[in-house]
């Protein structure tokens, strides 16, 4: 996280997305813009148990849009996962398919998703959500990099 910490135009806080203060203090600091990378990920974790995936990914995203809803935050992105539609045997999916999540962590993956829409309709939220595969760079779970190999 140095990188991060170190780069001017951001500014990190290590916390939990469920701390409605912390959220709340984070924002009031006048930012107009969240982008929530947080989440609970390992699909054989979520198997084993899920309430921690349905804590962050479901109630934490939550957490995070009614306090852009109170404090009028501009944008609103949220980055989810392909897993949210399922399995295919080929081809690809498309953004406008339906989501059929296969497993506990896709599916608070989804209900996170749901929350996102459910603010921009009823509340005029602008928000984003964006569903790519795994993603890898620094502090990447190795072993969601192993099936590249």
């Amino acid at each position: 996280m140095k990188d991060i910490q170190d780069n001017s135009k951001y500014k990190f806080i290590k916390g939990d997305i469920c701390d409605s203060n912390l959220v709340e203090k984070m924002i009031s600091d006048g930012i107009d813009c969240i982008v929530n990378f947080a989440a609970e990920s390992h699909v054989d974790r979520a198997i084993k148990d899920a309430s921690n995936f349905v804590k962050t990914n479901v109630f934490g995203t939550y957490v995070l849009l009614e306090a852009s809803r109170k404090y009028k935050i501009k944008k609103y992105l949220q980055i989810s996962t392909d897993e949210v539609y399922g399995s295919r045997e080929k081809g690809s999916f498309k953004e406008n398919d339906l989501l059929e999540p296969n497993n506990p962590y896709s599916a608070s993956k989804a209900a996170g998703d749901m929350m996102v829409r459910a603010f921009n309709r009823t509340y005029g939220l602008f928000t984003l959500i964006t569903r790519s595969s795994n993603n890898f760079g620094p502090y990447q779970y190795p072993k969601n990099l192993s099936h590249l190999s």
